[in-house]
């Protein structure tokens, strides 16, 4: 946004006909209970809009002479406050999505504070990428909390209401920890966490609030998973490069539960600030797409995979007249990776797929062997419905024919003096049996290896994992150097290590380089191969 505009709207004569009027209604209240009750009962209660533009403040650090700058609404911020309200009057869904600089977070929070205030037992679920972003520990004690996390902001917006619309009873030591907000005399709470897959099992709340959506790793699993904690989910994200999120979104628009927030709305956004942005951005079309517009595309001159727009997403059934086949990747700080595949020539199939993290490698022996003995309280030990489903599906499926990995997977590691793939062999008895291919490690090796079968892969439609698969694939992007580097071949050919995407990508890459293996052995089509075992038509 043009700071410029910015000041001169906190300067106009509008802005302070709105100010005027703000502080001569809350000193009639302040001096006159009578007043107050009124207003409380018959605006401020039953209007979150009045409420807002009543008391409403923000801070921006852009805009250090202003440390506390009264907010008015605008009228797309109006339309965002009252479909949130019907959408949980009624029990709907709800998804913005929007560019950048839409003073959004701040309106969110100042409704959740509003219903906080008014409804007794109401409560919330604020939700985003990162702990920091959600609330950080330092600012639940300050006196004066940062702004940058999502409880920053309700702290703030709270500390600057009257005196009379505050809790007598309510203690900060009590009532403000730790992303919890709780009220002491009607019960409302409003609560944080980060992105995880079982943050909501076992919890219900009115409303769930997903800040920046789509850069969630889970968050089509959390999504899913919010269904049974809530009536109302509230999705709100900038776009991204994902063809998952774009499928999602493309559902919510048609069932009329989508906000789209156009840069052209923000009065502090004009025609001057659009070209700059424009010339500034000269060299990036899609850049210009994604941060100035409303776009999901998929930037070809970074992409570490630019062959992902070939494949296809089809609904796809499992074949048992056909070999089932299983690419892991396992993490020790990420996650671990499965993919499970079919080929039938000349296609490559990925039928399901799954991720967790932080979990020792028996928990995963399920999942690789469908021979494998369940555990009597397996529903304790994977507590998602996503897992479930997973896991019943390949459990009905015969025995995977091969299974492939990387070199790291069989390097001893101490004090166990063990390899994954010693571990898996053992404890499956001898059927899952890990193999690699000794020269597909290298980046450029598994790239190529990966851009030979991408325009013959087809991704079950119907499997979240397999679409995340996918989307992890299309958000690999090459590293960013200079042109005056002088790095080496290996390092230009490097992709970004992005957690999001680095583990199905690697479990894709290691089926990748095997897949001549498969081909050789169903000999159904003749190709030759390169020395380091990618395929050549």
């Amino acid at each position: 946004m043009r700071i410029e505009l910015v000041e001169k709207y906190l300067n106009s004569k509008e802005f302070f006909q709105k100010l005027s009027l703000r502080l001569e209604t809350i000193q009639r209240a302040d001096e006159d209970p009578i007043a107050r009750q009124n207003y409380l009962l018959n605006k401020w209660v039953v209007d979150p809009v009045d409420f807002i533009n009543t008391f409403g403040v923000i801070t921006d650090p852009r805009l250090p002479n202003y440390p506390v700058i009264p907010l008015f609404l605008f009228d797309y911020q109006e339309d965002v406050i009252y479909r949130l309200l019907d959408a949980e009057l009624n029990g709907r869904d709800l998804l913005i999505e929007k560019v950048r600089d839409m003073g959004l977070s701040w309106i969110v929070i100042w409704y959740v504070l509003w219903r906080w205030l008014f409804t007794p037992s109401w409560s919330a679920l604020l939700m985003s990428r990162k702990l920091d972003e959600v609330d950080k520990a330092s600012s639940a004690k300050s006196k004066k909390p940062p702004t940058n996390s999502l409880f920053g902001k309700l702290r703030f917006a709270y500390r600057h209401l009257p005196p009379w619309l505050k809790s007598p009873n309510f203690r900060p030591r009590f009532h403000d920890t730790f992303a919890k907000f709780t009220h002491p005399d009607i019960g409302s709470v409003v609560e944080g966490e980060t992105d995880n897959p079982d943050a909501i099992l076992g919890r219900r709340y009115g409303m769930v609030i997903m800040d920046e959506m789509f850069a969630m790793t889970y968050w089509e699993e959390i999504w899913r998973n919010a269904a049974d904690a809530t009536r109302t989910r509230v999705g709100i994200s900038t776009t991204v490069d994902s063809i998952q999120a774009k499928e999602f979104r493309d559902f919510m628009e048609s069932k009329g539960q989508l906000i789209s927030l156009d840069w052209r709305l923000n009065p502090f956004k004009d025609e001057i600030w659009y070209q700059k942005e424009l010339e500034r951005r000269a060299n990036d079309p899609l850049g210009i797409q994604k941060n100035i517009g409303l776009s999901y595309n998929i930037d070809p001159r970074l992409a570490y995979y630019p062959e992902v727009v070939k494949a296809k997403v089809l609904d796809i059934d499992y074949d048992p007249n056909l070999d089932l086949y299983v690419s892991i990747d396992i993490g020790a700080q990420d996650y671990t990776a499965i993919l499970w595949w079919q080929f039938k020539n000349p296609y490559f199939f990925v039928l399901e797929g799954f991720q967790a993290k932080n979990r020792d490698l028996k928990f995963y022996m399920p999942f690789l062997d469908p021979k494998y003995p369940l555990p009597e309280n397996w529903k304790e030990i994977y507590p998602l419905e996503s897992w479930q489903s997973v896991l019943n599906l390949v459990r009905s499926w015969k025995q995977p024919k091969r299974y492939f990995g990387e070199i790291a997977h069989f390097q001893r590691v101490m004090p166990t003096n063990t390899s994954v793939a010693m571990e898996l062999y053992k404890w499956s008895e001898g059927r899952i049996k890990l193999e690699k291919n000794n020269k597909g490690n290298t980046h450029e090796a598994r790239r190529r290896a990966v851009a030979e079968i991408l325009p013959k892969t087809i991704f079950n439609r119907k499997s979240m994992f397999a679409k995340k698969c996918l989307d992890a694939l299309a958000n690999t992007k090459f590293k960013k150097i200079r042109e005056s580097s002088t790095a080496s071949k290996e390092a230009l050919n490097k992709p970004v290590h992005d957690p999001r995407t680095a583990d199905f990508r690697a479990a894709f890459e290691n089926f990748a380089v095997n897949a001549h293996k498969i081909i050789r052995a169903e000999r159904r089509k003749a190709w030759n191969y390169d020395s380091i075992g990618s395929l050549i038509k």
